[in-house]
């Protein structure tokens, strides 16, 4: 038998160490697992932003361009707008002219001016100055009419009619 001289007590140090560096591994391992995978979340997040910004700037570009088209859609309907606007309905005026033609008269010309929307210009002929003379105090007569006046007058040497060109100044705007 060996004489044991010091008993020895078993220290309880290593174990304490042991554990401690067995739980700074793992606690290692878990910290470098998480930041690996945080890394491959995040770059995969920045590649998700990074592709909508794409579509984004795709989409800002097709607005862009569609804005430029709806631009150009709204200066025409503006355009065709003002023409609408500045559009006379000469369909009175004309009811007018043939409830006020006598007999023996042709209209061949009609012109509506837009900068004086109360005049009406005819071109026509007719057999006789007496038929002209009548047809002018026709128009004169009408309370729809302020005057009736002749602007030109010509004879047609093949048949003999006499050509004309005839003013109206209605009182009010006889389109509406």
């Amino acid at each position: 038998m060996a004489i044991e001289l010091i008993t020895r007590r078993k220290s309880k140090a290593p174990l304490l160490i042991a554990i401690s560096g067995i739980l700074a591994v793992f606690l290692a391992l878990g910290f470098l697992g998480s930041y690996i995978y945080f890394y491959i979340v995040n770059k995969d997040l920045a590649d998700n932003i990074h592709k909508i910004r794409d579509q984004f700037s795709d989409l800002d570009q097709a607005i862009i361009s569609k804005e430029n088209e709806v631009l150009v859609f709204q200066k025409r309907i503006k355009d065709f707008s003002s023409l609408v606007s500045d559009h006379k309905n000469v369909e009175n005026i004309l009811d007018f002219i043939d409830q006020s033609t006598i007999p023996y008269f042709w209209f061949s010309g009609f012109s509506f001016e837009i900068k004086s929307p109360n005049l009406v210009s005819l071109q026509g002929e007719t057999n006789s100055f007496f038929a002209l003379e009548q047809q002018i105090a026709v128009f004169s007569r009408q309370e729809e009419t302020k005057e009736a006046k002749l602007s030109e007058i010509s004879i047609d040497k093949k048949e003999g009619n006499i050509q004309f060109s005839l003013n109206i100044l209605f009182n009010e705007k006889i389109e509406d």
